[in-house]
């Protein structure tokens, strides 16, 4: 299993730096989504006018995140037969890991397939949008809560292993911003999803690429890892 974990920890790697890009890379391809509304259907019919005159931005960048969502998936699903950590948490976390990403790339089937048919009707019918922005919102709450936990896991577990993949004092930085994480996505989740709410998620922007780097450099160490 040591060739399966090698290519995983690279996949893993790929796709947490694919996912930096996209975030690095989405204010100038997509531009601002200020809005002085407060009124949610207001902000729902501005959102389908921006999703109808971005809509080859918006389906190329969701396409490609997707792709990177099922790399973490594939990669997940492979390490939890990783023999390096002795751990008993770590195939857990990435059994975690694999099952959040899955949900990920539900969530972007649902946008995907819903949010133009739905964005075209908004001018009668905003609440169509809504429900289906609400419920993205959801997929997107529960799946990085899954992720996260995950990466908790194996993070905890890999700084308590004696062949470290990563030094122990990014293994632990790696779980404390995993389980902020964890705790933010639980929250937004109690705290019911709204369109409204989708731009607080920007606001987490650079937070997400300091994770994501650290879950990249996980991703290399386990690709580069000796065997012991």
């Amino acid at each position: 299993m040591i060739g399966s974990s090698k290519f995983a920890g690279g996949l893993l790697a790929l796709s947490a730096l694919l996912w930096i890009f996209m975030i690095a890379a989405w204010p100038f391809l997509i531009g601002p989504r200020e809005s002085a509304s407060t009124d949610e259907m207001t902000l729902v019919v501005e959102r389908a006018a921006h999703l109808l005159d971005k809509q080859a931005f918006y389906r190329g960048i969701w396409i490609v995140e997707a792709l990177g969502a099922m790399g973490t998936a594939i990669a997940g699903l492979i390490l939890i037969h990783r023999q390096e950590t002795n751990d008993g948490i770590a195939p857990i976390g990435w059994a975690s890991v694999g099952v959040g990403s899955i949900v990920y790339v539900a969530m972007y089937g649902v946008m995907l397939g819903s949010y133009w048919p739905a964005a075209q009707a908004a001018t009668n019918n905003p609440a169509i949008l809504a429900a289906a922005i609400t419920g993205a919102m959801s997929l997107f709450y529960l799946s990085n809560i899954a992720l996260n936990a995950g990466f908790t896991l194996t993070f905890i577990a890999e700084a308590r292993c004696p062949h470290l993949a990563i030094p122990q004092w990014l293994a632990w930085f790696g779980a404390v911003l995993s389980a902020l994480a964890l705790a933010a996505t639980s929250f937004g989740l109690f705290a019911a999803p709204t369109v409204s709410s989708v731009g607080s998620l920007d606001a987490t922007a650079l937070i997400a690429v300091v994770h994501f780097a650290a879950i990249a450099v996980f991703g290399f160490g386990i690709s580069r890892a000796p065997r012991h």
